[in-house]
């Protein structure tokens, strides 16, 4: 079957471009398509599709059935979508845009077998690459809707190499000056030091639903980052997360327990346990708010005992994306926490107030971008005598990627960060600068 892209109603919408570029375009249309052409293009989607309903005796024509068909799907209102896009079809097989919508409005519908299958008949003709993101998402998406009825389970294995200009956070100055022991020498342990190191991760999770809307889930991974010179330094983080997820409407809840154990030379150095309850809402397709609550126990191995700790976490976070080129999706967050110290040091308690920002990039159906900025205030809680100071520090980091999907399995990753840690007490103060090659496989 010879499947074209042909004109997309909406001048927001990527598929235009895609149409464009192939340089054709529906003929002249009736006054009345011509109509829910033009509501389309000012976004009227619900006023296209009532104004369609009011002139019945025009279904059936090509060009009118199309954009009703979309005005339906775009309105919420797939059944009708659906029935006028397959009658545009019959005379119009060969329209690959047809299809994209017509399985869009099948997925509305429930009916995930024949949109797949529709998505895949687009596929098969290596369309633009704003066409074949927005295929991607609704697959995602497709994926995502049939784990709610049948067991699925995911896995992956990535090996990392690169270079840490601060593998110890440690102070980027011979000597430093503390107001009650003046000018000190610092131990090489405590100076900044760089290596070049090599790594492997692992992780797999399952997702069993118990009914429709409601399904366990647990997951776990390790990771491994292991220094060519500093081997003090190498660490191992192992993590695991169990729980129950909730789905109603437009909603999503999550209740889970979860771990994570540092150790740093194969030996423990700290561990947290966790339980979170995070609630995440849709307000469309395209935007979206979350807000999660956490209770922690930290606790630490050998001398670190001291720091030992009960942390309480709260925060919340708004996402959107943007259609056009590259298919921008924006995040933001805010959240805050206390640590209250269990071993009666409320010099080492404080409350942390942060914020995070980040901007994801589809550049073409394989190629993606990231960019993110963190910021965490922490102020401790009481005055340090042996320090001679009420700790206060700022942590901000800058991290960068670049990613390029080898196979629709295997992926290729560069990533770069930069973090500085500032502090009213200099032996706290450091910065550091991490790049990285990784290469991913998710078995799925």
């Amino acid at each position: 079957m010879n499947l074209t892209f042909k004109w997309r109603p909406r001048a927001s919408a990527s598929l235009c471009l895609a149409a464009l570029a192939a340089g054709l375009a529906l003929p002249a249309a009736a006054a009345p398509a011509d109509d829910l052409k033009a509501l389309l293009d000012r976004g009227q989607a619900r006023q296209a599709w009532e104004l369609g309903r009011k002139t019945p005796t025009e279904l059936g024509k090509p060009e009118f059935d199309y954009f009703f068909g979309i005005a339906a799907i775009d309105a919420g209102e797939p059944a009708e979508g659906v029935l006028a896009l397959e009658r545009y079809l019959l005379n119009n097989p060969g329209s690959a845009v047809a299809r994209l919508e017509l399985g869009r409005g099948y997925f509305m519908l429930g009916d995930t077998a024949r949109a797949r299958e529709m998505f895949d008949e687009v596929l098969r003709l290596n369309p633009p690459p704003e066409v074949r993101g927005r295929i991607d998402r609704l697959m995602a998406a497709i994926r995502e809707k049939e784990s709610a009825f049948k067991t699925t389970f995911s896995a992956f294995f990535e090996s990392t190499f690169g270079h840490d200009s601060n593998a110890n956070s440690g102070i980027g100055q011979d000597t430093i000056t503390l107001p009650l022991f003046g000018t000190l020498q610092l131990a090489q342990d405590g100076k900044e030091t760089s290596d070049r190191f090599h790594g492997i991760a692992l992780g797999a999770q399952v997702n069993v639903p118990l009914r429709p809307g409601l399904a366990l889930f647990a997951g776990g991974n390790v990771d491994s980052r292991n220094f060519d010179a500093v081997g003090q330094f190498d660490q191992r983080t192992k993590s695991g997360a169990a729980g129950l997820s909730l789905t109603r409407d437009a909603n999503g809840f999550r209740l889970s327990v979860s771990a994570n154990e540092l150790a740093v030379q194969s030996q423990k150095y700290r561990s947290l346990r966790a339980f979170t309850f995070e609630w995440n809402r849709s307000l469309d397709a395209k935007r979206g708010f979350s807000v999660f609550a956490q209770q922690a126990k930290l606790s630490y191995a050998g001398d670190n005992q001291v720091r030992d700790a009960d942390v309480q976490t709260v925060g919340a976070g708004w996402r959107q994306s943007f259609e056009g080129a590259w298919q921008p999706f924006l995040s933001v967050g805010v959240n805050a926490g206390r640590e209250d110290n269990k071993r009666n040091r409320d010099d080492l308690g404080r409350d942390t107030y942060g914020a995070r920002a980040g901007l994801g990039l589809s550049i073409t159906s394989r190629i993606n971008a990231a960019l993110s900025l963190n910021w965490q205030e922490s102020k401790y809680k009481a005055f340090d005598d042996f320090l001679g100071a009420k700790r206060e520090d700022r942590f901000v980091t800058v991290e960068a990627a670049l990613g390029y999907a080898l196979t629709p399995n295997l992926g290729a990753r560069l990533e770069l960060s930069h973090s500085n840690n500032d502090s009213n007490i200099p032996l706290f103060e450091y910065k550091r600068s991490v790049v990285a090659a990784k290469l991913r496989y998710d078995f799925k």
